[in-house]
């Protein structure tokens, strides 16, 4: 990755967003999985590159080869290239669960203002029931890069910020 006169390039001409994504699929740590049943698959699906003003979205396929009985909860957390935490969200108990249904289930994740400077990032996700039991998680997945599109002048990349996005997870 270079910068010829302002802009990411991979030295030959190659487009900002073609360089960031090449460069995050062969510069990936392993998908970790701490705790995966031989019953549950889950693919991610997600754009690699996102604008600093774009809201994040991503999706989980979850394929179930049984009904989970219990009420489901997700949580989730942004984190940084230094493994920080820069965002989690933990559903409530009270008003918040999912079902885990035998086959396909989607669940999405949609963040309308991360306020995330620019950089790498991953998620770490995982599903739990009522009695805090752990069925599924997974660490250092969904990488993706936060980065200027539009070249508007912002803030040092060090500053960051406390604004409390607004965030949804929706079953389909």
């Amino acid at each position: 990755v270079l910068m010829e006169n302002g802009r990411i390039t991979n030295g030959n001409g190659g487009e900002p967003n073609a360089v960031i994504e090449t460069y995050l699929k062969s510069n990936k740590k392993d998908i970790e999985y701490k705790v995966k049943p031989d019953y549950l698959n889950v693919k991610i699906e997600q754009k690699n590159t996102y604008d600093f003003k774009e809201p994040l979205s991503i999706k989980l396929i979850i394929d179930s080869k049984k009904e989970i009985e219990d009420e489901v909860f997700m949580d989730f957390a942004v984190v940084n290239a230094f493994d920080e935490f820069v965002l989690h969200y933990r559903m409530n108990f009270a008003n918040e669960s999912l079902r885990i249904k035998k086959g396909k289930s989607t669940i999405d994740f949609k963040i309308d203002n991360p306020s995330l400077v620019l950089g790498e990032y991953s998620f770490i996700f995982y599903m739990f029931n009522k009695m805090q039991n752990v069925i599924f998680w997974v660490e250092n997945c969904a990488h993706f890069q936060i980065y200027n599109a539009s070249n508007v002048p912002i803030a040092e990349g060090h500053v960051k910020s406390h604004v409390l996005p607004d965030v949804k997870i929706i079953q389909s």
